[in-house]
């Protein structure tokens, strides 16, 4: 280490390292054996610097870097010093990083020292973090999506939050009409007039992060309950987050597809993937909309797309905008959410590690047409695709296709 660097080691400031063995008397972590680059949240805006310095950035993996530099600037208090080393390759350059830092919302930085030597970057930023208290605030606002033709569900739901809220601390707002079944869970209901034959999803969940009183929100359409462990898994994965994918599954245990993916760059119809390695960042990563969990400031200020409409991907267009701004998905496995929906419902998933079987080169026309399908069957309306799934399954039609297409 130069002048300048050792002189950044104050013995009155909090310093952690990233990696093993620190040269100084310091805190050290060993940020990439965690699930989701993440730490425990006594780590979160504590440190006035952090070293990234031993462990080349760059080897943190495609676009995973993004997930262990996301993590670094969390450890940061609202000032400090980021120290990177890394080497630029394929999908790692500096261009890309400093994009990823100029650009990421909700931070200030400046670059204080850079320097070059034999094709290895070390750069030590400072960073301004706006809002820091926010991520330490345990506050919620839980809005539910419930037209009213399933009161039950809604009720459910309701039961859920207060079951580990008895005091009526966070705040829940249920979008859509006002139910007398509701008075003894303490809702605001917001019942404003929508387009329902065009089903203004967008902007019905603006509306509604416009009202949330606290500083975390949690966006939930009528099907789902709050697992009892809820608030004491999010004590667990830390409140320094702007978007979170919580764990869910089916009332039968079994997974629902909560952190996806499209495979595609673009934002278009394409395969969804059900993410299942949490420690992988995509490209076409999205936080599944059923259940979604923000910073209430950083939602309204991102904000759903008011033009897109149900059934349009708000989720993955929203997801895409906050990766724009540098600020990826995060994923809580602490915390876990039930859903009623029956098994069908994202039947159109692929599992990660298994992909679409490979269709020869002599059979173009089947691969389109293979693809298509799949497109075309995640479009309909769940009521039709579970009277295909049925209809497939008595006829003995549905083992053969998942065959086809999964190999």
């Amino acid at each position: 280490m130069d002048e300048y660097l050792l002189s950044l080691i104050q013995p009155e400031q909090e310093h952690i390292w990233i990696g093993k063995e620190p040269p100084f008397a310091m805190q050290a972590l060993n940020l990439l054996e965690s699930t989701n680059c993440r730490v425990a949240p006594i780590h979160h805006t504590r440190y006035q610097v952090v070293w990234y310095y031993r462990d080349l950035l760059n080897r943190a993996g495609e676009m995973r870097w993004r997930l262990a530099l996301d993590e670094c600037i969390r450890m940061l208090g609202a000032r400090g010093m980021l120290v990177l080393r890394f080497e630029q390759n394929l999908y790692f350059s500096v261009i890309n990083l400093k994009q990823f830092l100029g650009r990421r919302r909700g931070i200030a930085v400046n670059i204080e020292y850079e320097n070059i030597h034999e094709g290895v970057f070390t750069v030590v930023f400072s960073i301004e973090r706006e809002n820091v208290e926010l991520y330490r605030d345990k506050s919620w606002s839980f809005v539910l999506l419930a037209k009213g033709d399933r009161t039950d569900n809604a009720v459910a739901f309701l039961q859920s939050v207060r079951a580990i809220d008895p005091d009526h601390k966070h705040q829940i707002i249920v979008v859509g009409p006002l139910r007398p079944e509701y008075t003894p869970f303490g809702v605001t209901c917001h019942s404003r007039e929508y387009r329902e034959e065009l089903a203004e999803l967008g902007r019905k969940k603006n509306d509604a992060v416009a009202l949330a009183q606290r500083a975390n929100v949690a966006i939930v359409h009528d099907r789902y309950v709050l697992d009892p462990r809820f608030l004491i898994g999010f004590d667990s994965f830390g409140y320094d987050f702007d978007i979170v994918a919580v764990k869910q599954i089916y009332a039968s245990g079994e997974d629902f597809p909560f952190y996806g993916a499209i495979e595609s760059r673009d934002l278009v119809w394409a395969q969804p993937v059900h993410c299942s390695d949490y420690d992988s960042l995509l490209p076409g990563q999205f936080v599944n909309g059923g259940f979604m969990v923000f910073k209430s400031h950083m939602s309204r200020a991102i904000g759903f797309n008011k033009l897109i409409f149900w059934n349009q991907a708000e989720d993955l267009e929203l997801t895409q905008e906050f990766m724009r701004d540098s600020l990826p998905p995060r994923v809580n496995v602490h915390s876990l959410a039930v859903t009623s929906a029956p098994s069908t419902y994202t039947i159109a998933f692929r599992p990660q590690k298994r992909r679409l079987r490979r269709v020869s080169t002599s059979q173009p026309i089947k691969g389109l047409v293979l693809s298509m399908a799949v497109s075309v069957f995640a479009l309909l309306p769940l009521s039709l695709r579970n009277r295909a799934v049925s209809t497939m399954r008595k006829r003995g039609w549905l083992y053969r296709v998942k065959r086809r297409l999964l190999g």
